[in-house]
């Protein structure tokens, strides 16, 4: 992964990155849910949820 350093950008999305990912990561971002209205039985939306 080193030799990509520089003007090279590495962009990644998904859960459980390994740790040597996330340690030579110059940013990383871990999003959780908070609130979903699936929860309350609402159905996804054609051109919203996919």
């Amino acid at each position: 992964m080193k030799k990509y350093k520089g003007k090279t950008e590495i962009i990644t999305t998904g859960r459980g990155a390994p740790e040597e990912l996330i340690s030579i990561a110059d940013l990383v971002t871990d999003m959780q849910e908070i609130k979903h209205y699936f929860h309350k039985g609402i159905s996804s939306r054609d051109g919203i949820d996919h």
